[in-house]
């Protein structure tokens, strides 16, 4: 051991904090294999990211942010769907003999392209869903006979000569299966504004589905018929 002169020694005290104390550092009694520590933190599994589910269902949470939490997630579905639903297609299941052979009793589903809403694009051969022009919340599907300025049969054919005018804003719908069938010939012209939709398709649980293309054609190269 060596030993310092006095002077130096006193210097050495002096200049050296009173409050300086000399701590060694902590080391644990326990001794681990890296081995170990490396088979501990592969096998740990990473944290998992909440889920909109578990946020919503948290207890942890006040009554206000559940609510707003659903209203934040239900609200813009509920907005996507009316949208959908109202301006791109709709599906409804009809009933009834008045389309026969085009669409069967029951136990279909049809498809209603939202594009032709109120008539827009709507053309003579087509089938269209109405809006019932005398019962309330009732719809029909028909197939379009004239749009307006077209001169149609005001009865059954080979039963009434009579020929009406298709009036601006209208159209004259009949059914398939004129035996069994309520439209025009009985309420007349229906307004285009009750126009829901056109039909498509149709498809039933067994696996069928029908796309439904207009049958007519237009003459070309005629200029005057008659």
């Amino acid at each position: 051991m060596i030993r310092l002169p006095r002077r130096i020694a006193r210097l050495y005290s002096s200049l050296r904090p009173k409050s300086f104390l000399p701590i060694a550092p902590y080391r644990s009694s326990k001794r681990t294999s890296p081995i170990a520590n490396a088979e501990t933190s592969t096998t740990e599994a990473p944290p998992r990211r909440p889920t909109w589910a578990s946020r919503i269902l948290d207890p942890s949470r006040s009554a206000l942010n559940l609510l707003y939490s659903t209203a934040k997630f239900l609200l813009p579905l509920f907005l996507l769907t009316h949208l959908a639903w109202h301006y791109l297609f709709e599906i409804v299941s009809p009933l009834g003999a008045s389309m026969l052979p085009t669409l069967y009793l029951s136990g279909q589903w049809v498809v209603l392209s939202k594009w032709y809403r109120r008539g827009r694009g709507v053309e003579v051969g087509d089938i269209v869903s109405i809006s019932h022009p005398f019962i309330l919340h009732e719809g029909a599907i028909k197939r379009v006979i004239g749009m307006p300025g077209d001169f149609v049969l005001a009865g059954t054919p080979g039963m009434s000569g009579v020929m009406v005018k298709v009036p601006r804003g209208h159209c004259w719908l009949g059914g398939d299966n004129q035996e069994w069938s309520r439209d025009s010939r009985y309420y007349g012209a229906v307004p285009l504004a009750l126009v829901r939709g056109k039909v498509v398709s149709r498809f039933a649980p067994r696996g069928e589905r029908i796309w439904f293309k207009n049958p007519l054609k237009k003459v070309e190269g005629v200029d005057e018929v008659g």
